[in-house]
């Protein structure tokens, strides 16, 4: 199992969002910050990457920086 890092980057309203996706794909949330945006850095199975980021895109309608 090859684990990568990710940053996100999003408005509040999209906690919900984000942390449905982070469990569904077992992610571990490594940190969080809530300043202007929330910033989280997890820690994902990188397998999982590419479908992880296109679920993100399509439920935020693109709102979300990786």
């Amino acid at each position: 199992e090859i684990l990568r890092y990710i940053t996100l980057s999003y408005d509040f309203d999209l906690v919900p969002i984000v942390r449905n996706l982070v469990n569904k794909y077992s992610a571990k949330v490594i940190e969080e910050t809530y300043e202007d945006k929330v910033t989280m850095n997890i820690e994902i199975n990188s397998g999982y990457i590419q479908q992880f980021s296109h679920e993100i895109q399509e439920n935020s309608q693109g709102k979300i920086v990786l």
